[in-house]
């Protein structure tokens, strides 16, 4: 597992990629959970494939993109998040560190 950790000015987008090495498949389903704490049963923000995550054509990556408007109403905390992938039934968290939310200057 990958240990990656975000600053994001409140109001701003974020954009990233996730690139799988070596895949022979690639996953069904990605999530992007973020929370404001583990023990949370609600995610403040989900995104998933075809809805904030986006295959890149004639790579083994994907784009990851929070638009400014998630991140506009979200306190200024530091959040936690993991990144999920789905092949058939198997679910495994493969990055996870915080998401910390800072003040528009």
């Amino acid at each position: 597992m990958v240990y990656q950790n975000f600053t994001l000015p409140r109001g701003d987008a974020l954009q990233f990629r996730i690139n799988f090495v070596n895949a022979t498949t690639m996953p069904d389903n990605i999530y992007l959970t973020v929370k404001d704490k583990s023990s949370d049963t609600t995610a403040v923000l989900q995104l998933q494939l075809n809805d904030g995550i986006t295959k890149v054509e004639d790579l083994d990556s994907y784009d990851v993109f929070i638009p400014s408007m998630d991140s506009e109403d979200l306190e200024l905390l530091n959040y936690i998040y993991q990144i999920s992938t789905v092949y058939g039934s198997d679910y495994e968290t493969i990055v996870e560190g915080k998401l910390v939310i800072t003040p528009e200057v």
